[in-house]
C-alpha cells in the first residue's frame, strides 16, 4: 500500500512537471522529537533536520483558486534527521562485582543509550497567498512515507536496531522572499508524524532554506 501511495504520487508529480515549471530547494532545520522520556531516564530531543526538495508549478489555467489562497503547485520532498535524539538510562545486566570474598557474578547497573532517527519521503500540495509582490505565505499539507529507527546499545555494545515504515501526515507553514526572479529564500515550520517501537510522536522543527526555479 505504502509502495503504491509513493509509486502514485511520483508519476503524479512527473505528469505535472511535464506541462509546468518547476523549481528545487533545500533547506536545514532545528527539530525536536518528543521522546516518551521515562523516569530516571535522560533525554535529548533536539536533532538537525535536511530537507532536499524538487516542485511544479501549476499552469494559470490548472491552479485552483480558493479565496484567501490559491492551489498552485505540488512538492516532493526528502526529509532526515541528521544527528539523532537519544535516551540514556541504566539498565540491570548480569556482570562482575566486588563482593566480601573477590569478585563474583552478579547483577550490575549498566548504561543503555537508544538512538533515534527518521527519513521520509514527502508529497504535497503547495498553497500560495501573496503578501507582497516578493513575499509569499504558503502551506503545504500532504503526506510521508516515513521510516523511523531506533539504535540501541548497552554498556557500548550495539545490541539492537529497530525500524518502521509508516504513512503519516506531514504539514509545512512558511515564507517564501524572491531575492531575484529565478531565487527565494525560504523560512518554515514543519510537522511529521513517525512511530516505531511504541515510540510514536511528532517531529517539530524551524528551517531556512533557499529555492531555485527553472
Amino acid at each position: 500500500m505504502k509502495k503504491l501511495i509513493l509509486m502514485g504520487g511520483l508519476l503524479a508529480f512527473s505528469a505535472v512537471a511535464a506541462q509546468a515549471e518547476g523549481y528545487i530547494g533545500s533547506s536545514l532545520g532545528r527539530g525536536k522529537m518528543s521522546l516518551d522520556c521515562e523516569q530516571g531516564a535522560s533525554c535529548k530531543e533536539s536533532a538537525n533536520v535536511f530537507k532536499l526538495y524538487a516542485g511544479t508549478k501549476l499552469s494559470e489555467p490548472a491552479q485552483l483558486d480558493l479565496g484567501v489562497a490559491r492551489l498552485d503547485g505540488f512538492e516532493v520532498a526528502y526529509v532526515r534527521t541528521i544527528n539523532d535524539a537519544q535516551s540514556l538510562r541504566s539498565v540491570k545486566q548480569q556482570g562482575l562485582v566486588e563482593g566480601e570474598f573477590g569478585p563474583d557474578n552478579g547483577i550490575v547497573d549498566v548504561p543503555m543509550r537508544q538512538r533515534f532517527s527518521v527519513d521520509a519521503i514527502v508529497m504535497a500540495p503547495v498553497l500560495h497567498a501573496h503578501l507582497t509582490s516578493d513575499l509569499q505565505i504558503f502551506i503545504k499539507p500532504g503526506l510521508g512515507v516515513v521510516t523511523a529507527t531506533i539504535n540501541t546499545d548497552v554498556n557500548g555494545t550495539s545490541t539492537r536496531s529497530d525500524s518502521s515504515i509508516r504513512v503519516k501526515p506531514y504539514v509545512a507553514l512558511g515564507l517564501d522572499y524572491a531575492v531575484t526572479k529565478g531565487v527565494k529564500i525560504v523560512g518554515s515550520a514543519e510537522w511529521l508524524g513517525y512511530a516505531v517501537q511504541g515510540e510514536s510522536g511528532t517531529l517539530r522543527s524551524v528551517n531556512l532554506g533557499a529555492q531555485v526555479d527553472f
